[in-house]
């Protein structure tokens, strides 16, 4: 066999080959182009399932979703709402609580004030019908010596009367002071 011989064998081989493999290459082309196809139509069915699902989510979820935010933003107005009036309760009492205080003094003076006019009630009560039976002269029973005696008893009345006056007039500054307080202003206005 000479050269040319071999070079038409070799360019029929070569073309023989490169025709078996153009249709191998067609083939395997083929297969990868079917294979991709079948896997994008596996990928939508993926995806259309997976849109229906959020699909059904949503319409289940969002009804629920804004039912439950506006539950627990009335759960919230309503605390809110409340611990407001807790809030304003506790300073109210607290208020009370200051005025109560601020009183206890003038209280105190009144409850003296008042123990000394019952006092000296009691002993008005007591001795002056003995003293004084018709209400204006001394009872003859009482002789010069029991005078001594008589004077002592209306001088303890007008002390009496006198310490009570005063001790009610304490009483009235105190109440005075409290009276152009903060925390009575402040009560005045809630009520």
């Amino acid at each position: 066999m000479t050269i040319e011989a071999w070079n038409i064998v070799l360019s029929a081989v070569i073309v023989a080959l490169l025709i078996v493999g153009g249709f191998w290459l067609r083939h395997v082309v083929t297969q990868q182009l079917k294979s991709k196809d079948a896997t994008i139509q596996a990928l939508e069915g993926v995806i259309k399932l997976k849109d229906v699902r959020i699909t059904t989510l949503e319409s289940d979820t969002a009804p629920a979703i804004a039912k439950s935010y506006a539950v627990m933003r009335e759960h919230a107005n309503q605390t809110a709402e409340d611990y407001q009036n807790v809030l304003d309760e506790y300073q109210e009492l607290m208020l009370k609580k200051q005025l109560s205080e601020d009183l206890e003094p003038a209280q105190k003076v009144l409850r003296d004030a008042h123990g000394l006019i019952l006092a000296s009630e009691i002993l008005h009560k007591h001795l002056h019908p003995l003293f004084f039976p018709d209400g204006k002269t001394l009872n003859p029973m009482f002789g010069e010596p029991s005078r001594i005696l008589i004077e002592a008893f209306l001088d303890a009345g007008i002390e009496i009367s006198a310490e009570s006056v005063k001790r009610s007039k304490e009483a009235g500054k105190l109440m005075g002071k409290i009276k152009r307080s903060e925390v009575y202003r402040l009560l005045a206005n809630q009520q």
